[in-house]
């Protein structure tokens, strides 16, 4: 190998996931909200239960659970930070309750910049992201498993973790357990962006 030769590889067009650690959530209080929170069954979920009506509605801004809404919002700032984008805000909020098999279908979140999830209890019932870029890779056979060859991301709920990911990424659950997953989840916008919206 030629003495000069210099090697360039460029880690370019990432999909960046963020999770943190909230210590200061009383979760105990959170779950309680939770179980009353709604009894729809949302298409999305088979074998559980929401509170997702859509539109603003919002979980975060019910008595009590106002200082998670706090403390994502304040997490979400870092991601916005880190990954270059105007300042986002929590637009609409919802509380998922999974039964034992119940699971969470494919999908991905329409008109939303960021979504999250964060999780009140241990869950043995991970969430599944998957690479956006898969469906443009040609025919590959990949001989060691590297960050830029994984078709997706397997993260498992712990107590007081809260996921960020950009709202165009696919995601589903695994079947759960027998015991209830516990979910809230959230969309954000631009701040801006809202704004214009409800001028209009």
């Amino acid at each position: 190998m030629a003495k000069n030769m210099t090697n360039n590889f460029l880690n370019v067009f990432p999909t960046l996931i963020a999770s943190f650690d909230l210590d200061q959530i009383d979760n105990d209080v959170l779950k309680g909200k939770m179980d009353v929170a709604g009894n729809i069954n949302h298409g999305l979920l088979e074998n559980g239960i929401s509170s997702y009506v859509g539109g603003e509605d919002c979980f975060l801004t019910r008595l009590g659970v106002q200082d998670l809404k706090k403390a994502i919002q304040y997490h979400l700032q870092e991601y916005c930070f880190h990954s270059g984008i105007a300042p986002n805000v929590i637009v609409n909020s919802w509380a998922n309750v999974l039964h034992e098999a119940g699971y969470v279908r494919r999908h991905r979140h329409e008109k939303s910049i960021l979504s999250g999830a964060y999780y009140p209890v241990d869950s043995d019932t991970c969430l599944v992201l998957e690479n956006p870029n898969t469906i443009f890779q040609m025919t590959q056979t990949n001989v060691n498993d590297t960050i830029y060859n994984a078709d997706k991301i397997i993260i498992k709920p712990t107590k007081g973790k809260l996921v960020i990911w950009p709202s165009y990424v696919y995601h589903y659950t695994e079947t759960n357990s027998d015991k209830p997953r516990y979910t809230v989840s959230f969309n954000t916008l631009d701040d801006s962006y809202k704004h214009a919206i409800n001028r209009t």
